[in-house]
């Protein structure tokens, strides 16, 4: 049996499993829990007088707006650090500038702007964006076929996207909300949110694979702290003995 390295962060639980680093997880709790919490106000905004209007989920230059628009910028710069860190930016940089768009885009609704100008269905008008970020998907999710932790948020944020874009197409007709628009619109926001904090875990798992920003997440070990994995416990602030044994 191998034994652990003292000093090093245990990438497994006693299990096998493997675990999430801790400031990634911590950070997906928080982003999940945001989430939560934006669902339940911005259900009760629905039925609400104008004073929730900056919790409307489906407005613009709202708080759930800015969030989303937050998520897509970190996916953004986390795309644009992984293509800086790798030689293969072939597709990390195309997504890095699709998130960027994606991002401007939920801040100040340019879709909506874009389909009111020209009549057409902004689905249409950006069909070669989307279709050139899926060329630019499947390449980063072939790179990571198999890691499976990394691969699994990848294609749930697609796919969460996905549906969200089915359930924009059906809620309306022409300008006229369909039945059953609120629950679909909810749902489509949330969706969107999801997906990119999903998409967003992916780049940063990735990320942190290549060891980009590993020394930030790291802490010191505090004097006299036991390392509890050794099998007779040892100071891993101890200097490593260099005797023979």
């Amino acid at each position: 049996m191998l034994a652990a390295v003292p000093g090093q962060p245990r990438a497994e639980s006693e299990s096998g499993r493997s675990r999430l680093p801790v400031p990634i997880n911590r950070a997906v709790v928080g982003v999940l829990v945001v989430i939560a919490v934006l669902a339940v106000l911005g259900v009760v905004a629905v039925g609400a007088e104008s004073g929730w209007r900056h919790l409307d989920l489906d407005g613009e230059y709202t708080v759930p707006a800015a969030f989303s628009a937050l998520l897509l910028g970190w996916c953004a710069l986390a795309a644009a650090v992984l293509g800086r860190s790798t030689s293969r930016r072939a597709s990390t940089w195309p997504l890095a500038l699709l998130f960027a768009l994606m991002a401007v885009d939920e801040s100040f609704s340019v879709h909506e702007r874009l389909e009111s100008a020209t009549g057409v269905d902004w689905q249409l008008l950006y069909s070669p964006v989307v279709l050139a970020g899926a060329v630019a998907w499947v390449g980063v999710a072939w790179q990571v076929r198999r890691r499976p932790e990394v691969l699994l948020p990848w294609v749930a944020g697609a796919v969460a996207w996905g549906v969200a874009q089915v359930l924009e197409a059906v809620q309306w007709d022409g300008d006229v909300k369909r039945a059953g628009y609120t629950a679909m619109m909810v749902t489509e926001e949330l969706l969107e949110m999801t997906g990119s904090a999903a998409w967003g875990t992916a780049l940063a798992l990735q990320l942190a694979a290549l060891g980009v920003g590993r020394h930030r997440w790291s802490r010191a070990p505090r004097p006299g702290r036991v390392d509890r994995s050794h099998p007779v416990g040892r100071d891993v602030t101890a200097p490593a003995s260099t005797e023979p044994v």
